[in-house]
Parts: C-alpha cells; sequence; structure tokens
C-alpha cells in the first residue's frame, strides 16, 4: 500500500516538474533586458536567450532591427546622444525585453585643416578649406576683421616685417577653428619719398567744376590730394564732356604730353562718353589695343578704345618713365538699382545719322587692356556699383550733386556727376585700392585713411533758391504778335525798363505759318554785355531730355554797325522769363550768334554764359552790315551743343540746361540793342532721347 501510495506522489511530481519547465499552455514572458557598454562609438551588448533580434534606440529613435550584439554610430551631430537596446521576442513564446540600461555618446565639434598660406608680392593666398565659415588673418599678432576670401592683401607702408598667419574659423557648432598655419613675413624696405606729379585726365566725373548748384558737382580727381603724401603734386587736367579721343584735341592734352617726365604717375580715367553715338567722342570697346586700321565713316584716327588708352595715354607715360594707372568709370545712378546695362557701362549697338556704333563692355574693356599690358587699374566701376547695390538708390543719391531746392527740399538729381561728398568716396576708393597693388604710387597714399561721411555732404552756402516757375501756355504774353504754333514772344532781362517792354522798342512776331520770325529792337534798349543780358526772344519750349536740331538763315533788317553790347542769332538757354525786366537774370544758355563787345571793337561769332561768366568761342575776323544774310544753326545731341554762324562752330560739351528749370529747355531766335533781324527757312526738329554725359 504504501509502495502504491509513493508511486502515485512520484508521478504527481513528475507531472508538476515537467508543467514548471514548460511554457506551451500559458502567456509567453518577457525576455531579459540586454546590459550594453560604449567603447568609442561602438555599442555592445551579451546574446540574450530566445532573443530573435535587437532594436537599437538613439535619441529616442529606433532604428532598424538587427541579428548582431553591436551598433557603430556614425554621422550623429555634435552633442551627446543617449543609446538604449531592447531585446526581440517571438510573440508567442517570449515578448521583448524592457530597454537595456542606457550609455551617451558624445560628439564633439571637428576641428578644421589648417590652411596653408603662400606671399606673391603683397597678396597672401590659401585654398579654401572645407566648411570654413570665414578665415581670421593675423598681422603681426593683430586680428584683422574676419573675411569670407581666401587672400589678404597687406597694405601696409611703414617700413619693417610684417608676419601673417591665418586661422580657418568653424561655426561653433560642427567644427571649431583650425590651428594656425605656417607663417609667411612681408618686408617693407624704408622709402624715402621724393616730389612727384600726379597727373589726372578723363571726363567730368574726374575734372573741376565751378558751379552755384545747391549740391555743386565735383570730380575726384579734385579730391586725390586728401589722400595723399603731401610729396604729391595732383594735376587735374581732366575736362568736362571729353572722351578718350576729343581729348586729344585739347590744350591739356598738349600741356600733358609736353610736362609729364621720369618718376610721375598718370591716371587716366575715360568711359562715360566713349560710349556715346557721336563721331567726334565715340570709341569701339569690343577691339583689340593693337587694332590701328578700324576706323568710322568721316574720320581717320583708330576707333579702338584701347588702342587709344594704350597709344596715346600709357605709352606717353611710359616712354618718358612715368607710371600709368587705369580707372574704370564710376557707374551712373539708377532709380532701379540696376547697374546690368548702360549705367553700369555696359551699352548696346546704337545708330545715328545712319551709322552704327558698336556697343560692348567698357569697363572690362580696361580691365583687359590692364592686364594685357601690365597696367595697373583701379576697377571704380565694380566698387561703385557693390556700394550703391548695397545702400539702395536713396542712400546713392548722397553722393550725387543737385542742381537747387524747392521749397527746401533739394530737387534737380545729377544721375552722373558727384557732388564733394562722392567725390571724396570715389577719391578715397582709389587710394585704397591703390594701396593694394605693387604700383610705386602706393607708397605715397597715407597711412590710415579715413572713409568720408555723409557730413561731407557739403551744400552751397551761397546757394538761393530761385523764385523761377516754368514755362506753360497759360503764361504766354498778350504783348507780342507771335502766331506760329509752339512759338512765343518774350523781351527780358536788362531790356531797358519794364516800361520799354512794349511795341514801340521792340519787335517780336510771326507769321501763322511759322515761315517768318521778326525779332529785335530798333533803339538801344537791351544789350549782350559781359555781367548782363537783355534780349527779344520767339522761342520754343522742349523737354531737356531731348535731342534737337535748329537751322535759320538770319536777315538783318536793322543792324546798326560800330554800337557796342549789340547781337542776334539762335540760342539754347536753360530758362525763359516772360516779359520781365531784371538785370540779375543771367542763365546759362549757347548762342549761335554775334555779338560786339569792347567798345565796338571786339566782334564774337560764337559765345555761351555759364553760372553767370560770358564766354567768348569764336572770334568773328568781319563785322556785319544792314542787309547781310547769315546761316545759324544750333545742336543738342546728348549734352553736347554745337553751334554755328557761317563759317564759325564751338562745341560745348556737357552744357549745363538745368541749373533753373530741371525739366526743360528753351530754344529761341534773338536781336537786341539797335538790331531787327528776320528770320526764314526755320528748321526745329527732336531727334531722339538724351543719354546723361
Amino acid at each position: 500500500m504504501k509502495k502504491a501510495i509513493v508511486l502515485i506522489f512520484t508521478l504527481f511530481l513528475t507531472l508538476c516538474l515537467a508543467s514548471c519547465g514548460s511554457n506551451k499552455d500559458n502567456d509567453p514572458v518577457a525576455l531579459e533586458a540586454p546590459v550594453i557598454s560604449l567603447s568609442g562609438n561602438i555599442v555592445s551588448w551579451e546574446v540574450v536567450t530566445n532573443a530573435t533580434g535587437y532594436i537599437v534606440n538613439v535619441d529616442g529613435n529606433d532604428k532598424p532591427q538587427q541579428t548582431e550584439t553591436s551598433y557603430t554610430l556614425t554621422g550623429e551631430s555634435v552633442g551627446n546622444h543617449n543609446v538604449n537596446v531592447v531585446a526581440v521576442g517571438n510573440n508567442t513564446d517570449y515578448l521583448n525585453s524592457v530597454a537595456s540600461n542606457t550609455v551617451t555618446y558624445t560628439v564633439s565639434p571637428a576641428k578644421l585643416t589648417k590652411p596653408t598660406i603662400q606671399l606673391s608680392g603683397n597678396v597672401v593666398s590659401w585654398t579654401a578649406v572645407p566648411n570654413a565659415s570665414a578665415y581670421i588673418v593675423t598681422v603681426n599678432g593683430s586680428a584683422q576683421p574676419e573675411q569670407a576670401t581666401v587672400s589678404y592683401t597687406i597694405t601696409n607702408k611703414t617700413a619693417g616685417d610684417y608676419v601673417v598667419t591665418v586661422v580657418a574659423k568653424g561655426n561653433g557648432t560642427n567644427y571649431t577653428n583650425s590651428d594656425s598655419s605656417n607663417s609667411v613675413t612681408y618686408t617693407v624696405e624704408a622709402q624715402e619719398l621724393t616730389a612727384t606729379t600726379l597727373y589726372v585726365v578723363g571726363d567730368s566725373t574726374l575734372c573741376g567744376f565751378s558751379d552755384k548748384y545747391y549740391l555743386p558737382r565735383y570730380g575726384y580727381g579734385t579730391q586725390l590730394n586728401q589722400y595723399l603724401d603731401s610729396k604729391v603734386t595732383v594735376n587735374n587736367l581732366a575736362l568736362s564732356g571729353r572722351s578718350s579721343r576729343s581729348f586729344l584735341t585739347e590744350p591739356e592734352y598738349a600741356t600733358l604730353t609736353a610736362n609729364i617726365k621720369q618718376g610721375d604717375y598718370l591716371l587716366i580715367g575715360f568711359g562715360h562718353n566713349d560710349q556715346k553715338a557721336e563721331l567726334a567722342r565715340y570709341s569701339n570697346p569690343n577691339l583689340a589695343y593693337n587694332d590701328s586700321t578700324t576706323t568710322l565713316p568721316g574720320i581717320t584716327n583708330p576707333v579702338s578704345f584701347q588702342y587709344t588708352l594704350y597709344n596715346y595715354y600709357i605709352r606717353v607715360a611710359e616712354e618718358v618713365g612715368a607710371t600709368p594707372i587705369l580707372c574704370t568709370p564710376i557707374v551712373r545712378i539708377s532709380n532701379k538699382d540696376d547697374y546690368t546695362g548702360a549705367n553700369g557701362h555696359k551699352t548696346s549697338d546704337a545708330t545715328a545719322d545712319g551709322i552704327t556704333y558698336a556697343g560692348g563692355d567698357y569697363a572690362q574693356a580696361i580691365r583687359d587692356l590692364g592686364q594685357t599690358t601690365s597696367t595697373t587699374v583701379i576697377d571704380l566701376t565694380a566698387i561703385t556699383k557693390a556700394d550703391y547695390e548695397t545702400i539702395g538708390y536713396e542712400a546713392a543719391c548722397n553722393y550725387h550733386a543737385y542742381t537747387g531746392t524747392k521749397d527746401g527740399v533739394r530737387s534737380g538729381l545729377d544721375g552722373t556727376h558727384t557732388n564733394i561728398y562722392g567725390a571724396k568716396m570715389n577719391a578715397y576708393h582709389v587710394a585704397t585700392e591703390l594701396a593694394k597693388t605693387s604700383n610705386q604710387l602706393a607708397g605715397y597714399v597715407k597711412e590710415e585713411i579715413l572713409k568720408p561721411t555723409i557730413a561731407d555732404m557739403i551744400p552751397n552756402p551761397n546757394y538761393v533758391e530761385p523764385s523761377y516757375e516754368a514755362f506753360n501756355s497759360s503764361m504766354a504774353s498778350a504783348i507780342w504778335d507771335v502766331t506760329a504754333e509752339g512759338w512765343y514772344g518774350t523781351v527780358f532781362g536788362d531790356c531797358g525798363g519794364a516800361s520799354k517792354i512794349s511795341t514801340d522798342v521792340y519787335t517780336v512776331s510771326s507769321n501763322s505759318a511759322g515761315t517768318v520770325f521778326t525779332v529785335g529792337s530798333s533803339t538801344n534798349q537791351g544789350k549782350t554785355g559781359g555781367s548782363t543780358d537783355g534780349l527779344g526772344m520767339i522761342f520754343k519750349q522742349v523737354d531737356v531730355n531731348k535731342n534737337i536740331s535748329f537751322s535759320a538763315t538770319v536777315t538783318l533788317t536793322k543792324y546798326t554797325t560800330g554800337n557796342n553790347q549789340t547781337g542776334f542769332g539762335v540760342m539754347l538757354r536753360d530758362d525763359i522769363w516772360v516779359d520781365k525786366f531784371d538785370s540779375a537774370i543771367l542763365s546759362n544758355y549757347a548762342s549761335a550768334g554775334y555779338c560786339v563787345s569792347g567798345s565796338g571793337t571786339s566782334f564774337n561769332a560764337t559765345y555761351s554764359r555759364v553760372n553767370g561768366t560770358i564766354a567768348f568761342g569764336k572770334k568773328a575776323t568781319k563785322d556785319f552790315a544792314q542787309g547781310d544774310q547769315v546761316e545759324v544753326s544750333i545742336t543738342k545731341v546728348n549734352s553736347t551743343v554745337t553751334v554755328t554762324i557761317g563759317d564759325y562752330t564751338t562745341t560745348y560739351y556737357d552744357f549745363d540746361l538745368c541749373a533753373v528749370d530741371e525739366n526743360f529747355m528753351y530754344i529761341g531766335m534773338y536781336a537786341t540793342r539797335g538790331t531787327i533781324a528776320t528770320f526764314t527757312n526755320v528748321n526745329f526738329q527732336i531727334t531722339g532721347d538724351s543719354v546723361q554725359a
């Protein structure tokens, strides 16, 4: 009996033990959690019994399931990264384990590769370092402002050694600064500056003016001496309105060639007027510097821009031992901040009078010439373009001349010419860029020159806002019998007094067809004098932005030989006044006319008045007499005015027709002081839109 009981108990115990060793008929159980460890960037753990795989979790993100018992961390960003691992069960007998312990993997910022620098002349350069955000150049232990470019120009002029190193700068997150580069040493030899002359040739953007503007015009050639050592004498020969070709005919060019000598310097600044579609001034920017054969109809000298600059300026300097410097032209201001076209001196083909003038890139032609002939180039086009684009149109206007004010607010922006602030800024650009070159004049640039500020924009202290109102048809005179359409009559200036503005003293009339015009004074009223004008005039108002031509035949109906301050002809002027006696009216004008000065002994065939000062262009070799007849004409092409009376012609460049009336100019027939003139064969035409100087 006892044996039976023991047998039954044994069987029961066996069944119980068998049941405890198997989970086939019960819920699955969780696997054991792995225990992980970190070595370098490798996470590892022991095999978990009955695990079918493992899931690695990095910063809360599960990676794809794997069977391996290690995981390599790659590509993680800078910072701390938390890692744990879960053993994966089969979900039948075994569930996933809980997460393992956590290990932390730290990624530190990488140090950038240090640059390898080299020295050529006074320029330190290096290859771009991958992932560098900037570079820090150190000169003799002093860190310079951070820069993005991979070169640095040493501009120091004081004699001594300058040790330079460069560090590549990291972004502070993924990359740290590199170690310092190798060092290079630039030596400035002690130099005894000797007296020298800097000759300046060019156009209105370099020359001086005597404006009565609110913000008068100044070319940058007038300000260069501010940034150069006192041993440099600046001889500014630049002339308004000239191109590299037309300047060759001026006395200033003869002055240059006769006086420049060994040890001198020549700064050459053309381009603004070379791009004009005019035979006298145009130069072709696409032709090589050795192209001596390409010309245009009616001219014999080569038309290549590079040829002219090289043969008539660069070689003139080099042949006597002087040093030439080329400057590209400053940009013209654009109210759209667009300097890709003509404002940046890139022009299109243009046709005028049946001649096609090839367009091109004038600044690039100068750059190419400099490289071909090893001549220093100061790229003012690129510098001013970048400046204007950065500060924007409104701020860039502060660099430019303004003719006047209206109700105290400046008006009459000159988009080409700078005021003294702009001139100083451009001279500063020339000096700072020159200092970066190996040109010997760089040694004369003053140390630590200051960049101009808007405080340098100084208005004319003598400017008085005029009480002028532009003419409109409602202001037409009721006195004069001028019936030709579009023409009006007036007597103004020093005309003998307000009471003399009458038909008893002056004749101002036309026929309705506009084929006959008569104007003048039968008495000694009015005058054309050195300091005063008084005229009878028949005029037409024209948009100042137009090109025009005018011609006529003049017959002297009455003329008193030997009378002083008498005159007649055709005039293009800045403003017009209707029947106003005022001896202070001394507006700008150019006259294809005839006046007598010097007590009736000096006969002047063409003349002009600018800023109140009269200037006689051509002296006539004979006097006129009553009954004589003569042809007169005026043309305006862009800012160039050409006046002709008979055989006498004078050309005025960059002629200012906006000093008082900003929007209009006035073409007119006139006579004064004992002279009555009849104009026939009158031909007036608007020939196109003008281009700024």
